[in-house]
C-alpha cells in the first residue's frame, strides 16, 4: 500500500501539473483518450488552466470552449463534447481518487 501515493490523489485539482493531466485523460477509456493527453501536453495544460476549455450555462451543463474547439482541431478523434463534460466533471469534484468512493473531512 502506498499512503502517499494515496494522498497524492486527493490533491486539488488546480494544483494538478500536465503530466498529472495526461495521466487522467490517458485513462478515460475512450477511443480518443490518447488523443486528449497529447492535446494535454501540446498545450501544456494544468489544473488551473481547465476551466477555459469549458463554458458553462446557468444550468450546469457544460460545453467545449472556443479555446477547446481551436486547439483540439488537429486531433479529430477527440469527441469534443464529452471531453468537455469530463473535464468540468473533474472540476466539479476538484479531485481524482482511483479508489471509488472516498470518506474525505468526514463526508462520503
Amino acid at each position: 500500500s502506498d499512503p502517499t501515493g494515496f494522498q497524492a490523489s486527493l490533491s486539488p485539482v488546480m494544483e494538478w501539473g500536465t503530466d498529472r493531466l495526461m495521466d487522467w485523460a490517458s485513462r478515460l477509456g475512450t477511443l480518443w483518450a490518447e488523443d486528449a493527453a497529447q492535446l494535454i501536453s501540446d498545450e501544456g495544460i494544468t489544473g488551473k488552466d481547465l476551466a477555459n476549455y469549458v463554458d458553462t450555462d446557468s444550468g450546469g451543463n457544460s460545453s467545449p470552449s472556443e479555446l477547446l474547439i481551436s486547439c483540439s482541431s488537429k486531433y479529430q478523434s477527440i469527441d469534443k463534447a464529452s471531453f468537455a463534460k469530463a473535464i468540468s466533471a473533474l472540476c466539479a469534484k476538484g479531485y481524482l481518487s482511483t479508489v471509488g468512493v472516498v470518506k474525505v473531512q468526514g463526508q462520503v
